[in-house]
């Protein structure tokens, strides 16, 4: 007959391996992978003899709502895996993986989360099956059973736009989002000659997510269609596939109705986009900014120094193409009231004070010719490298 003490020492390898995971498990605050998603439970367990816990956070979701279960058993300490979460029609089953506990008393009730919305509206059974990783070849049991209603999601304002609504080739075209969750990646690529932009959203978020504004600048086209899909699912792939969130198709037209490969257009089209910022480095101290808007027109200021060596500042506006890489206009000088002070409208001033021609031989490189204020000339610049 075997002593206590044999029974205790063969006891305590067992006790000291749920002890190892009850100590895992209370420690999981700190642990930056899957255990993230191991916590005490809370509220009541199911009915019946044996406490087991399922619960929806929301508690009552809509279609639109991304939506965790959370799962527990009271005498089964989870392994640090999350849930795995199966749906099959209108049926969700819940796989919890953990091993039975022999403490007495049981540790604190320890719950884990998984996403699982959102979902089309109905009512869903769903099972929690436990994986008791103590018995060999372990198959998951059916620990308990509830139901979940998905509501219709009320009417929204859209969550996403392309700005602007009708782009013109190679203006810069941006994808609003105005959305709500704890956002934990956002990145944007091309796939099979669509632009994709995906969004994943923490394990974890509060109970009423905060709200998520991005502008993503999804880049300048030619004139053509171009497809844009939104996919959004959580950042664990075990925790849901992403979905479909937004699909539209972005129209780039051209930027002058009468732009032709043919015949002569006029004005005609310029053949690149000159917007930056302007120098020559062999001059350091003056510059030109040039902004040039889809209807093709220029805005540019000359900042450069005066007789007496004192800044001033010159436009160039408004102008039109001679030629697909000349732009003209008059120029003019303007003068006002001073910042700090109350703004006087009839302090503002605005001058002709000559004309410009700009001249670029290629995308960096170009000439400004001037007549300013009865001086004449011709600068080299090129784009200002940042």
């Amino acid at each position: 007959m075997r002593s206590e003490l044999d029974l205790q020492l063969a006891v305590l390898p067992l006790l000291m391996r749920h002890l190892r995971w009850f100590l895992i498990g209370v420690t999981f605050f700190v642990v930056p992978d899957a255990l993230a998603q191991i916590f005490p439970c809370t509220g009541p367990p199911l009915p019946g003899p044996n406490a087991f816990w399922i619960y929806f956070n929301p508690s009552a979701p809509n279609s639109a709502n991304p939506f965790a279960i959370t799962v527990g058993g009271g005498s089964y300490i989870p392994v640090g895996t999350p849930p795995q979460v199966q749906v099959q029609g209108n049926i969700i089953n819940v796989t919890f993986a953990a091993n039975f506990t022999f403490l007495s008393p049981p540790p604190q009730p320890t719950c884990g989360g998984a996403f699982a919305g959102p979902r089309t509206p109905g009512v869903y059974t769903v099972n929690l099956y436990i994986l008791d990783l103590n018995l060999a070849g372990p198959v998951p049991f059916l620990a308990g059973t509830t139901s979940l209603v998905v509501s219709a999601a009320p009417a929204r304002t859209p969550e996403y736009a392309v700005v602007p609504a009708n782009p013109k080739n190679l203006e810069l075209i941006v994808l609003q989002v105005r959305s709500s969750g704890c956002i934990a990646s956002q990145s944007l690529r091309f796939v099979s000659g669509t632009i994709q932009f995906d969004i994943r959203d923490s394990d974890t978020c509060f109970s009423t997510p905060p709200a998520f504004y991005a502008d993503v600048a999804l880049g300048r086209f030619p004139a053509g269609t171009y497809p844009l899909a939104v996919y959004r699912g959580p950042l664990n792939p075990l925790n849901g596939t992403p979905f479909l969130d937004y699909s539209a198709q972005v129209v780039v037209t051209e930027r002058v109705t009468q732009r032709s490969m043919l015949g002569n257009p006029n004005p005609p089209p310029p053949s690149i986009d000159v917007s930056d910022h302007w120098w020559n480095p062999q001059e350091s101290g003056w510059g030109m900014s040039i902004m040039q808007h889809p209807s093709d027109r220029l805005f540019a200021v000359w900042f450069v120094y005066n007789a007496s060596n004192q800044p001033v500042w010159y436009t160039l506006q408004p102008g039109h193409w001679t030629a697909a890489t000349v732009y003209t206009g008059p120029v003019y000088k303007t003068t006002g009231p001073y910042y700090g002070g109350p703004f006087d409208p009839a302090q503002v001033g605005i001058t002709q004070v000559g004309t410009g021609t700009l001249t670029f031989t290629d995308y960096t490189t170009g000439t400004f010719a001037y007549t300013v204020e009865g001086v004449s000339g011709s600068k080299s610049i090129t784009r200002l490298p940042f």
